[in-house]
């Protein structure tokens, strides 16, 4: 990357102090690390350009998790060890180049600690019945998608298929008919069961009617032929369907989904919470940063191209 070219062209050591944050020295070698990890996450930049950007953001990258971990200090949390390390990624993860990069493992401590916070935090806010109710109504669908319990019997023709149809409705056990005449010998096995689908996993042509808005429980009367089969879901032909149970999306309670959506937002408060006690401890830290920090970051720009050089005169 541009700016890890630009870090590496300058002659300064890596060791030397560009920051204190509460009397913790930052080294310009940590700060150039920082510098390089977040140019490998964005696009390509010119170094001597965007190289201020760089330093910036990294320093304040830098100095945020130094105050998670002095909040995580203050708060009783305890340390990120090895052992937390070795646990987390398998010996074949631990391989891969990123995990030696320094900058990664502060960043995944950091990640961690502040895991643990908000754990720590998540009993102390308050959650009201208001807000639950608020926020399942606003994300009821996605509790609880669109699906179906049915049944089917699979056969070549139109005729066959109503020939199916007239079996049961003459008072023939769905499943009888099924394990006898259907061509779908995996659901046939079982009566026909199929189970529970939702519209994009079986074929359109059955979703369009199991799926209709006036559909209900029961017997289709109908035969429907399928052309767009799903593999694995039955063959193209004729269907006889049985609809045993229609689930329309957001059909749910607050009560079934409640300990999910507090957890939720308990959640999301601590973390606001967290993201406000280290903006409190940034304002009340003392923080010392090198001045001219972009004159150790910013490579000099390169001198315009030299004009043909002229020969020198000879010497006598």
């Amino acid at each position: 990357m541009l700016v890890m070219t630009a870090s590496m062209l300058l002659g300064f050591q890596s060791d030397r102090v560009v920051a204190k944050v509460n009397g913790e020295v930052v080294s310009l070698g940590e700060l150039r690390q920082r510098m390089d990890r977040l140019s490998e996450q964005t696009p390509p930049a010119d170094a001597q350009k965007d190289a201020p950007a760089y330093a910036d953001a990294a320093m304040t990258a830098i100095i945020t998790n130094r105050l998670l971990q002095a909040e995580a200090t203050a708060n009783g949390v305890p340390d990120v060890t090895e052992e937390d390390f070795q646990k987390t990624f398998s010996p074949s993860l631990m391989m891969m180049p990123n995990l030696s990069d320094r900058t990664v493992q502060a960043d995944w401590v950091a990640d961690v600690l502040r895991e643990r916070l908000i754990e720590k935090l998540m009993p102390t806010v308050p959650v009201t019945l208001k807000e639950m109710e608020t926020r399942f109504e606003a994300t009821r669908k996605d509790f609880q998608p669109e699906m179906a319990v049915i049944r089917w019997i699979a056969v070549a023709s139109e005729e066959e298929a109503r020939g199916a149809i007239a079996r049961v409705q003459g008072g023939e056990d769905f499943g009888d008919v099924a394990k006898a005449v259907s061509l779908e010998p995996v659901s046939a096995k079982g009566g026909g069961l199929v189970g529970a689908v939702v519209p994009a996993k079986i074929p359109s042509e059955l979703s369009a009617v199991v799926f209709a808005k006036d559909a209900k429980p029961g017997l289709v009367s109908t035969p429907i032929k399928v052309v767009n089969a799903i593999p694995f879901y039955g063959p193209p032909g004729w269907y006889v369907v049985a609809i045993d149970r229609i689930i329309r999306q957001g059909e749910t309670t607050l009560a079934t989904w409640r300990p999910v959506i507090e957890t939720k937002l308990r959640k999301e408060k601590a973390e606001v919470l967290l993201n406000e006690r280290v903006a409190k401890r940034r304002k009340q830290a003392k923080i010392w940063i090198e001045k001219d920090l972009a004159s150790l970051v910013v490579p000099a720009p390169s001198a315009a191209p030299d004009a043909p050089a002229e020969a020198a005169p000879a010497t006598p």
